[in-house]
């Protein structure tokens, strides 16, 4: 089993939600952006803390194999992807290997290089029959 852990550390209305993730005890594995929380509302909010399952299946948005993390059914669809800012985001958690400004909005850079480490890696495990955790920590 592979446990993904998500601290998030700050959140704002504006600029999101900001964390950092580890990945098999590393820490930071990279930065991770998501909507702030609004009560759990579909592609506005981020899912509550908690500890989910994490799989990977084909995302017909995106045209490609993705992480799922399993929410439930009331928040399906809940990808791990790239993206810079919050405003991409419908609910989703996205990585990168810095907080920065992007176009002078506050962001994430090299969301798309973090997310390929983040998926070799999760891949990689569940070619190797391991199941994929993640748990979502608010320290805010």
């Amino acid at each position: 089993m592979i446990e993904l852990i998500l601290k998030r550390t700050h959140m704002d209305t504006t600029n999101g939600t900001a964390g950092t993730l580890a990945v098999r005890g590393k820490f930071p594995f990279c930065v991770t952006l998501e909507k702030p929380w609004l009560n759990n509302q579909k592609d506005v909010s981020c899912i509550p803390a908690g500890r989910y399952r994490v799989t990977v299946t084909h995302s017909a948005h995106f045209g490609r194999d993705l992480p799922l993390v399993e929410v439930g059914a009331s928040r399906a669809g809940i990808r791990i992807h790239p993206a810079n800012l919050q405003q991409e985001l419908l609910g989703c958690i996205a990585t990168g290997e810095a907080f920065d400004f992007i176009n002078g909005k506050p962001g994430i850079s090299n969301s798309r290089g973090a997310f390929e480490e983040l998926m070799s890696v999760i891949t990689e495990s569940i070619l190797k029959g391991q199941e994929v955790w993640l748990t979502v920590e608010n320290h805010f």
